[in-house]
Order: C-alpha cells, then structure tokens, then sequence
C-alpha cells in the first residue's frame, strides 16, 4: 500500500517585491522538515534505480554534474570542432515556467516505463496529483482549487522528478545534446554548413529528414506488438497525404522485463509465500507460458532452489521446508516458448520467529548477598533461537517445596544477568531459565541450585528469661530464634544488660552453644533491663524485647550521718538522747525498718523494736554523763550493717532528793542520818557529793525556845552523823545530791525529834498473805512513849491500788493484819512523847500471793440456740490477790442431769481431746491471756473451734446442755495459782430433726391459744408498727419514757415505720398495767432494769454518766409474763462541765537574752471529759495579785509556757471548757531565783 504524502506536502508560497501583483506569486513553498526527510528519502531511491539512464551531459540537480562540467565539455568540443576547421552551428532553447509545465500523468508513465514499481508509481501519484492551493489576504482566506500541472518547487524532490521529465529527448537526437535545468544546447559540427543546419532542424523537429528512401528499416520497436504504419511525402512546400494504415506485430522474444509487483511474504516460521504479476505488457514479448521461483538461504553460497510454476495464471507460490526465521533470497521470472526472462530484482525476506527450541546455555548462578542470587547465561545456539530473542524468563523457588515457582522476565535480550533479590535468608533455591521471542517461550533450562549467602539473624533468640538467682545474679535463658529467622549457622549469643533507665549497659559473648548463662555481681535489689541477641558469621541479630526484673533484696549497707542532740530532762521525763541517721546508700531492698540498739559501761545492750521505714530519728532515755555506743541498723529482708556513733551524754542537775532517809538515834542529841544512794535514773549525772541540811522545825518548850541555827554538811557517803542537836526540838533533815552541773532539788524531809530516841531493830519477824509481825527496841530512856505504825501498800501490777493505814501501840512488837496478798508494804514506826515524835524507822515486806477469787458474773448468759458455737461473756476479775495472768474457760457438758465440776475437778482439768480420752465431761476450752489487762466484761464463743494455748475450743454437740466456768490464774516462777471456778453461761443446743421442729411448732400454737383465752380482756388490733416507748431528753442525767402510742407516726425516732413484719398493737386498759424499763451503756454487756407497776407511762431515770450514749428498752407485762422488748432506742446524754485537768507540773525556764523567768505549765486530759473538750482556760497570779488570764486555748494544747517573776509565790488554775468551763486544775509554785547565791557555813562535827 503506498503512502499519501499530501499531508507533508503543505506550505506557504513566497512573495517576491510587489504583494500586488499575482505574477509576483511563484509557485515555491516553504514545506515541512518531516516532509523534506520523507522526499529524501524516496529521492535516493529513485535516484539508486534510475541513476545510470539519465543522460551523461544532463547537469540539472545531479551529483557530480554541475553546470561547470557541462561548459567544459562544450567548450571542448567546439574547440575540436574548430581546430578540425569544422563548421560548428548551434541550437539553444530556454524553457519558460519549465516547472509548471510538468504535466504530473506523463511524467508517471515515464517513470513506470523506467521500472518503477507499482508502489511507487502510487506514492509518487499522491504527492503530484491533486495538489490545491489558496489565496490568503490578511485574515480571509479563499476557498481551495485544484493544481493540475505543475512540479513542488521548494521541495526536495521536485529537481529530480524534472530531470526524469526532460531525459527523453536524449534517447532520439543524433547530434550532440548538453542539457541545464530548462536550457538546452543542440549542437553539431561538420564541413557542409548546409548539412550541419539540416541536421539541426531535423533533431529539432525529431522527424526522418532522408526523402529519397522508399524502405525504411524501423528498429526501437517494441516486441510481440502490433503497429499502425502509414506513410506521406512532403516536398518543400508541405507534407503530402498519409498513405492506409497497416498493421504488424513484432516477433515473440524472452520477456525483457521480470514480472511485477513482486512480493515475498513469510506466512510461517518455516514457509514464505511468493506473488507477483505478469510483467508490464510492453516487456513481456510474447506469451507467458509461466514462471520460475528462485531462492536460497541469503549468507548460503549455493547454487539455491528453483520451483517452476506452469501456467500464465498462476501468480503465487508457497515455498515451504525453510528454516526458522532465516533470511532467503527470492528472486522470479516469466518465461515464453522463446525463452525466460529476466529474473527479478532479489527480495530478501525471512521466515516468522518460532520459539526457541533450546534454552539458553552455560546457565550458572552465584549467591551475592544474602537475599539476592546472580544469574547467569548465554543466548541459545544460533540454529535455536528460531528468532529474534526478546528476553528471558528466569524461574526461581525454594528448593524442595512443591508450590509454582517464581518468574522473573527479563525483556531485553542483550541482558545476560539478573540479580534475583527479595530472597529469603540462607535459603537454598532452585532456578530454571527459558528464551522466548516474540512467539513464545522456548523450553526451559535444567535446574541448578544456590543457596543465599549467610545473614544476621533477623529475628531474636526465642522463649527469653530471666530468673532472679540471688540479691546479686540472675539466670537468663532462651532458645533458638525460630528457623525462618536464623538466616545462617548461630554461633552465639550476645547477653545485654543494664541498670533500668542507666545510659549504658554491659554485654557478654556466650559462644559455646549454652542458650543460658549466670550474671554475676549484680547491684542488690536492683532493677535491671535484659536483652539477648543470636549471632552468625555475617553479625548480630536483633535484640530481644527487653525483659525487666529486680534482683533480689539483701542487707543494706550501715545508716549514714548518724548524730546526736542532747534533750535536757524535764518534768515529764529524764536526759535523753535524739539520734538522727539517713537511710542507707545502699539500699539493697525495700527498708522495712530500723533497729536501734544501744549501751553504756559494758553493760547488756538495750534493744527498740523494729522502728517504721520511714523513721530517721528515735529518743531514748539515758543517764547523764555516761558513754553510750548507739548501733542503727536498716531492716530489710534481713538486717544491715551497724552505723554506730559513740557518745558521753550530758551532765545535769539531779532530779529528785536522795529517796529513804533513814535516821538511828545514837543518843539524845546525836543522831546517824543515812539514805539510799541516788540512782543514775535520777542523779542525771554522776554524784560528786551529797548536802545534808537540818532545819528547826519547832521544840516541846516553848518557854524556853530560842531559834538555833540552821545546820548543813556535805559528804560523799550516803549518811552523816549530826551531833549537839538541841533536845525535845523537831529537826527536818533535807539531802541533796550534787553533779557536776550543780545541785539537784531537796529531798523530802525526815522529821528528827530529839526527844526520845528512835525505835531500834524494826523489822519483821513473820508475814503471810494478809498479816506481817513487826518488832523492834524501846530506848533507854524513861519516857512515856507511844508507838505509831503507818503502812502504805501498793501493787506494781495494778496502779490504782492502795492500801494506808495506821496503829497505835505501847508494845515493842505488833501483828498487822487484814493486809491485802501480793502488796508492797512500806512499813514506818516512830515513837510520842512530851517531847514530841521520834525519828520513823522503815521497813519493806511484800506479802505473798493467793490464789486468785472467782469471777462474779452479773448476769449469767442463758441461751438455747440451733448452731454449735455461742457467743457468752466473761467476767474480769480483780487484782486482789496477785497479778491475773490469764482466764480459764472450762466447759461441762450436762449428763444425767450433773450440772456442777465434781470437787477435784482441778487436778482432773484437761484439754478436750485429753479429756475425751478419759471420759470426763468437762475441758478446757480456752486460756486468754491478761495482756494487756482486763477490766471489762467481754464476748467469747464458745464451740468455735479456735485453739489459744494448749487448749482447743470444741465445736458444741447438738442437742446437749452445757454448763461454761470461767477461772482465773496466777502464774509466778515456781507455782501457778488456779482460782476458784465460777458459772457464767449455761447453753442448750437445739437438736437438728424436722419431729422437734415439728413439736415446737405445736406447743406454740397452744401456748399462743392458752395466751389468747387469758387476755380475752385486752383488745387486739392489726397494724404494721409495734409497740414502743417514745422518749425525749429532759437534762444532762435524766431520761423520761412515754407509754404505749397508738400509732406509727409517734414511735421513737429510731423505729422505721415501714417495718415489713405485720405486729398487733396492744391498747392497754387504764389500769393493772406494768412495764419494765432496760438499760445499759452502748455495747455493756450488761444492764440495769427498773420496773414501773403504777400504771404510769413514763419514768425520770437519774444518776446517768454525763455525755454517754445508752441503749433503752421496755416492754409490758401482765400477770401472765412479760411482753416482748421494744427496738432498741440509743442516745446520748446532755454534755456537761469536765472533771479538773490532771497531772499538773511545772519546768523551770532560766531567762536569756530574749526574756526573763519563765515557767512552762503542763497538764493532762480530764479524766471526765463530760462532752467534747473545747479548749483549755489558764489563769495564774502571786502575792494576792488580780489574776491574769490566756485566752482559750485549742483543745489540744497541753502545755503554755508564761512569764513570771522569780522568787515569787504563784497561784496557776487550769479548766477544760466543754459547753461550759469546768472545775479549776490548782498548782501552787515558787518560781525560782536567778543571780547572786549566798552561802551560810555552819559549824558541823563529823563523826566517822
């Protein structure tokens, strides 16, 4: 199919001067580039097919023919003409407008007639004919008409499409010819000018010029064709008629031409179809008889094939058995009777691509990372490609498994290599390789295997922990990382760790093979961060998460900045010390407390009980001027190392006076004053000497008193010998210790009488429980004298007791009795006379311990219940007889209706299982310990199957009667004291049978008709409420109760009056009403009742505590029994005035700088409150003063520090304020002196 080159072919004409003028318009376009290239193109073929029939002295648009060579050769030949001394004449045309004379149809036959195939014959027609132009002025433009002659000049084929047009004259001349572009020079040289010009106008005219000729041999015709011939004369004046036509056909010949339109066309990869049509009619010479096909493969030196097709018709011929895409050489001719034609030109085509039949060779793959493979190869032998390779496909998969494998395609067949990537880890694949060209794909390579290069693991050792060991290692484990992840061989493992949240950590290379391993020397109770990764020869993998755990706790490193600040001592308390420590650097744990350990002078160390974590400081007491060691030490799972800090503790005035002063009368006015040495407790400091002072007191005659001197002595005994004391006169004889801070207080005075001389050898001679027998001497002296014996008991065990007493006696020796057991006794014994008293003598006896007194229960817990564990109260027992160590429960079960312990029960007391054993009845079933001391009534259950001591508490048996004793015990080192066992409980447990359940409920129901016929005069009535007293509060002590209401809305505050039970309200008749009012303190055990039989409804209950809350209730009764209790009703009674302040003292603050003398004024709660305490009010004043007053102070004020004067007399009250103040707290005080000291020295006789 030609090409239409109309398109290429447009463009704009160019103007010369005049715009005006269309003369001015020539017929030269400015075409396109794209068109140019394509009339280059089809120039040079032309050009290559016609080259040699264009005339040689043509020098129009030629290559190596200019217009130069033309006049040369001119020139040359006039030049010979001349030297020959020839005529030379010559004929020159010009042509005008030559291009546009170009008629397009008969330049086409001439160039069909030259060869030029149909195509492009066809081509070369679109580009000349139907050619269109237009007139453009400014903007409008005019239609389009067509342009029927003419050559594109402009173009670039346009000069060799002339050149074709004008060859012919050169094929008809005889003369010589030198052609331009649209000039022409006929010449000729010759003797005869005449000739020469003839000859010249023959040329010219193209005609036969010889006239006397009758024949005429016409050569030039064409073969096998039929010609028209006629002849004419013609004379000088003109042609003559044309003679009759006669026709002739030149001779069959070989076809001079090959047939046309020959095409090759490959119509499979192994046949190619030949066509062609017979050859152009004026070259086929004759008949066509048929036709020849030759070809051979094109880079084949053979000799080639040749098919002969018979036949004028046939026009094609499938040549088959070739080979895959092979270029073949085909040429074809025609053939006559005479002989063949030429053959045509040679048209190369090849056969269509096949696919390959062989892969492709020296196939190879070479592992270059560890997820890419290198594949390499080499094209297909060249007889198996079968055609153009276009690329390759690369087939790839894991060795061994059965899924498709992977494709790869390489589409450029000049690619020998391909790097497979995206590969898994040290993974072996197999790969396969195919050819394929633009038909398909060849057959596929044998497979060869690569395994991808080692690679660090991509994912961590699996199943990692981490296993405490010890407060400083751990265990850490883990195994593989999982197969698809290890990427090669693990040769080891690398162990990170670190101290949570520290910046940098530690690493350990395990490279055996072990998939654990022990960390070592860890911080104690640290929090550390683990990871562990596995390694191959190509590096390391990733970490594992990390893994968080705490090494365990250990001792903690010894308390720092251990310091000590002295507390002076104080009304309340002796020298103290205040330690202070910080925690431990090393903690190694959590700090559950500190121990504080500490002595002085060798002695056992004292120990504080685990204090909190949180304390960092501790006061103890001390003695003063001591060493002390103090050792602190941290707590956690065990104890830490010691922080210890050494200390000499300050030295203080002492406390308190020497204690027991003792005075032996030696003689009438010589007396031996010893006393007991004051303890370190009280010295607060070491004694350095003791002061005795003597005061006058008052003498028996008074007629004869003068005022002696006040006596002192110091010594460093504990006693000092007075002499010359005046007779019948009353010393008080005063010690007071001294320290190396100065003296400590007076001790309280020994009253010495001169009179008569002090009893001598007091003792005691015997004592029990309850009596002591004392003796002693009479002086010498002939004196009337009555003996005093003043005792003063108390018990270490029971802070509230005590036991005074006096008696009077003339004997030397007196029994003591009704004392109480277990008692510390001071007994002190002076003598009367007319000269007053003597000196006292003491002694110290502690009567032995009884056993305790049984309990004296109240109210005895009487109880029937289904369960077998009930709850009863025991009773507290005082401390009369000794300290009560702990209770005893002892429980008998009722069999044949014993109710009662047997007489020695106390030898035969066991725990239940003992006792079942030997088939006692009775046990005990609980011993409760007395600590902290008990004072009231509590609950115990009883059955409960809890164990104290050696003893457990058994579950009851149902159905059974049980009597429960309580006891209680006195332990000492050598003996346990048992007390006498009383009842407090007495227990039914209700057999668990549906004939019992059934029993009850019928003696119910006839209990409930007897009821009914004996109150058949009441009036019953339904309603949801029942009947309770309503009450209010009349004053701080006294509650009055209401009767029966008959209605919800005046119950007591405390009943819901949408209690879901149904109750009958009761309406009493006016008269032979009672009632019986309970009450007890909220949670008391027990209670008081008080009964009201005058038919009131109301009653004033008196003598309450102040500001208590109790629990009320009452109930009605007939003569036929008592009704049931109403709910319980609680409240409280009015506040009232609190009970006075207690323990009060005073401390002595010396002045400063900042102020003068002062005293601090401490005191406790009341021990009555009576209501909320408030605050506190204080007054004070001296020497008769107006009192001065601080304003109510907060409630938990306890101390108030206030200026005073020194050497006063001053008057302190203290009241705690509820909703009003209460009673007065007095303390009377001597403020102390401060500046110069006087001392007054006596004359003093020591005696040793």
């Amino acid at each position: 199919m030609a090409l239409r080159m109309e398109v290429w072919a447009l463009g704009s004409s160019i103007q010369k001067d005049d715009r005006n003028a269309k003369e001015n318009y020539r017929p030269i376009t400015l075409l396109p580039c794209v068109g140019k290239v394509l009339e280059k193109l089809v120039g040079t073929q032309i050009n290559t097919a016609l080259g040699s029939r264009f005339y040689q002295n043509s020098s129009a648009n030629r290559k190596a023919h200019c217009l130069e060579t033309t006049l040369i050769n001119v020139v040359e030949d006039w030049r010979l003409a001349r030297d020959a001394r020839q005529v030379m004449r010559i004929l020159s045309t010009d042509m005008s407008k030559a291009f546009d004379s170009l008629h397009p149809s008969l330049l086409l036959c001439k160039l069909k007639v030259y060869g030029l195939q149909e195509s492009a014959i066809q081509l070369l027609g679109s580009y000349l004919n139907e050619r269109k132009y237009q007139v453009k002025i400014s903007r409008h433009v005019s239609s389009s008409r067509f342009v029927s002659r003419g050559c594109p000049r402009g173009s670039a084929l346009g000069p060799l499409l002339w050149n074709v047009f004008q060859n012919d004259p050169s094929y008809c001349l005889t003369v010589n010819l030198s052609m331009y572009v649209d000039d022409r020079q006929i010449y000729h040289a010759g003797a005869d000018q005449a000739a020469v010009i003839s000859l010249l106008k023959d040329s010219a005219n193209l005609a036969t010029t010889c006239g006397s000729t009758l024949s005429r041999h016409v050569t030039g015709l064409e073969k096998y064709t039929e010609y028209k011939f006629q002849v004419l004369a013609y004379t000088s004046e003109g042609d003559g008629p044309k003679g009759s036509v006669e026709v002739e056909r030149t001779m069959e010949d070989a076809p001079s031409r090959p047939p046309s339109n020959f095409y090759v066309t490959a119509t499979s990869s192994t046949t190619v179809t030949a066509s062609w049509q017979l050859p152009s009619v004026d070259s086929r010479n004759g008949i066509i008889k048929g036709f020849k096909v030759f070809y051979k493969r094109k880079d084949s030196s053979g000799s080639g094939i040749i098919l002969t097709i018979n036949g004028g018709s046939t026009f094609k011929k499938n040549v088959t058995g070739l080979n895959k895409y092979t270029e073949y050489e085909f040429q074809v001719l025609a053939f006559t009777s005479v002989g063949d034609g030429p053959y045509s030109s040679m048209v190369v085509e090849r056969t269509n691509e096949d696919v390959p039949s062989q892969p492709p060779g020296n196939f190879t793959s070479t592992a270059s990372t560890s997820t890419s493979i290198t594949a390499s190869w080499q094209l297909p032998p060249a007889d198996s490609r079968n055609g153009v390779i276009t690329g390759y496909k690369l087939f790839y998969k894991k060795r061994g498994i059965s899924r498709p494998a992977r494709m790869q395609p390489i589409n450029n067949q000049a690619t020998h290599t391909q790097e497979v990537t995206e590969l898994n880890k040290f993974t072996e694949y197999e790969f396969q390789i195919l050819a394929f060209t633009s038909v398909g794909d060849g057959p596929k390579s044998t497979t060869i295997f690569e395994k991808t290069k080692e690679a660090a693991p991509s994912g961590p050792p699996s199943q990692f922990n981490v296993t405490v060991n010890s407060s400083t290692s751990i265990i850490a484990s883990w195994h593989l990382p999982p197969e698809e992840s290890r990427h090669g061989i693990i040769i080891g493992y690398k162990l990170f760790y670190k101290e949570k949240d520290s910046g940098f950590g530690t690493f350990l290379t395990i490279n055996n093979g072990k998939t654990s391993k022990r960390v070592i020397n860890l911080d104690e109770y640290t929090e550390y961060e683990f990871q562990v990764l596995a390694f191959t020869s190509a590096g390391n993998g990733p970490n594992t998460s990390s893994v968080f755990t705490k090494t365990m706790e250990d001792a903690p490193s010894a308390p720092t900045s251990l310091a000590v600040v002295d507390v002076p001592p104080s009304n309340l308390h002796g020298p103290r010390i205040t330690l202070s420590w910080s925690k431990p650097t090393e903690l190694n744990g959590v700090i559950r407390g500190y121990n504080l350990f500490y002595s002085h002078g060798g002695g056992a160390p004292k120990g504080i009980p685990v204090m909190d974590k949180d304390t960092l400081r501790h006061t103890v007491d001390v003695l003063g001027g001591m060493t002390y060691r103090f050792h602190v030490r941290a707590v956690t799972v065990k104890p830490g190392v010691n922080g210890t800090i050494t200390v000499t503790t300050k030295e203080y005035e002492p406390s308190v006076g020497p204690d027991s002063l003792f005075s032996s009368q030696l003689n009438k006015t010589t007396f031996n004053i010893s006393w007991e040495p004051l303890q370190n407790e009280m010295s607060y400091g070491r004694v350095i000497l003791y002061e005795v002072r003597a005061d006058v007191w008052w003498t028996a005659h008074f007629h004869n008193w003068f005022a002696p001197n006040n006596l002192t002595a110091n010594t460093s005994e504990t006693f000092v010998v007075l002499f010359d004391l005046m007779v019948c006169y009353k010393y008080n004889i005063s010690v007071r210790a001294y320290t190396g801070a100065g003296p400590g207080p007076y001790s309280e005075p020994l009253e010495l009488v001169t009179s008569s001389q002090t009893p001598g050898e007091f003792r005691a001679t015997s004592y029990g429980t309850t009596h002591v027998t004392l003796t002693w001497k009479h002086s010498n002296s002939k004196e009337l004298v009555t003996y005093t014996v003043n005792y003063n008991g108390t018990k270490f065990y029971d802070k509230s007791f005590k036991h005074v007493g006096a008696q009077k006696t003339n004997s030397t020796t007196y029994a003591v009795r009704g004392l109480f057991p277990g008692t510390s006794y001071k007994f002190e014994i002076y003598g009367s006379s007319d000269c007053g008293k003597t000196a006292n003598k003491s002694v110290y006896i502690t009567t032995h311990i009884m056993a305790p007194n049984s309990p004296l229960p109240l109210n005895m817990t009487d109880v029937e219940v289904s369960g077998t564990a009930v709850d009863i109260y025991l009773w507290p027992v005082e401390q009369e007889n000794g300290p009560i160590s702990a209770y005893q429960v002892i429980v008998l079960k009722v069999v044949d209706g014993v109710e009662e312990l047997p007489g020695d029960y106390g030898s035969q007391l066991k725990a239940a299982s003992d006792a079942k054993k030997d088939y006692f009845d009775f046990y005990i079933a609980a011993e409760i310990e007395n600590v902290p001391v008990i004072e009231k009534p509590w609950k115990f259950t009883v059955g409960d199957s809890e164990k104290t001591a050696n003893y457990k508490n058994e579950i009851l048996e149902s159905g059974e009667n049980y009597i429960v004793y309580e006891r209680a015990l006195t332990k000492t080192k050598d003996v346990i004291l048992e007390g006498k066992a009383s009842k407090v409980a007495k227990i039914t447990i209700s057999p668990d049978t549906q004939s019992i359940l059934l029993a009850s409920v019928i003696a119910l129901s006839f209990t409930v008709f007897v009821l009914l016929v004996k109150i058949c005069g009441l009036i019953w009535q339904q309603s949801r409420s029942r009947a309770v007293p309503n009450k209010w509060i009349q004053n701080k002590e006294e509650i009055d109760f209401n009767g029966v209401k008959s209605s919800p809305d005046q119950q007591s505050s405390k009943e819901e009056a949408s209690d879901p039970n149904t109750y009958m309200e009761l309406k009493p008749r006016p008269s032979n009403q009672k009632y019986k009012l309970f009450y007890k303190k909220k949670d008391l055990g027990f209670g008081t009742s008080l009964t009201i039989d005058n038919g009131k409804t109301s009653k004033r209950v008196i003598n309450l505590d102040e500001y208590t809350e109790y629990e009320f209730q009452v109930l009605a009764f007939t003569s036929a029994g008592s009704g049931p209790n109403s709910s319980s009703v609680f409240t409280k009674t009015m506040e009232d005035a609190p009970s006075t302040p207690t323990s009060l003292s005073s401390v002595d603050v010396p002045p400063s700088k900042l102020h003068g003398p002062r005293i601090t004024l401490s005191w406790s709660k009341p021990t009555e409150p009576n209501g909320v305490i408030r605050g506190y009010d204080l007054f004070y004043s001296h020497s008769g003063g107006a009192p001065k007053g601080i304003p109510l102070m907060d409630r938990d004020t306890l101390r108030h520090t206030v200026d005073v004067l020194g050497g006063m007399t001053y008057r302190f009250h203290v009241r705690a304020v509820t909703i009003k103040p209460g009673a007065n707290g007095t303390l009377i005080i001597s403020t102390k002196e401060y500046g110069k000291l006087c001392f007054h020295i006596f004359k003093m006789t020591f005696h040793d």
